[in-house]
């Protein structure tokens, strides 16, 4: 059964020690995982499990077959199917303006997404980059398969 993605309200983000004496800002969280994936962070493989955090520079991977919804900071929601990968490049937000900047690298597999805050900001704020793409955009939504 696909996991569907709907709004839904912006998450309490932490500040999470990801070393000794060093932070980081939450970004997100792993809202729903079907099958096998993965949080690549500095290097090290972690098994994604529900309300995992999301961290600006984590990789996220997906097992043939398997699924992953996350939630981000601005409420907006990303889908990442069979064999994905892609890389949290960049995220900035700023609840209080319902502004920032983010960056998802998509580099293999199916996705589909729904924009939040920061891509209802300004044009440009929010970003897919991919090798190559074929995206199917309507209003807020999109998807695309590499």
């Amino acid at each position: 059964m696909p996991i569907m993605t709907a709004p839904v309200a912006a998450p309490k983000l932490p500040v999470i020690e990801v070393a000794a004496g060093k932070t980081a800002q939450v970004i997100g969280k792993v809202a729903q995982v079907q099958g096998e994936a993965w949080i690549i962070r500095d290097g090290q493989k972690i098994v994604a499990a529900k309300d995992a955090p999301l961290l600006k520079g984590d990789e996220v991977e997906t097992a043939p077959a398997a699924e992953i919804s996350l939630v981000f900071a601005d409420r907006s929601t990303f889908v990442l199917k069979d064999r994905g990968l892609i890389g949290l490049d960049e995220f900035s937000y700023d609840p209080a303006t319902k502004t920032g900047s983010e960056s998802i690298l998509v580099a293999q597999g199916a996705f589909s997404f729904v924009s939040g805050d920061i891509a209802k900001s300004a044009p440009g704020a929010a970003r897919l980059a991919t090798p190559a793409m074929s995206v199917g955009v309507r209003g807020t939504t999109g998807s695309g398969d590499l």
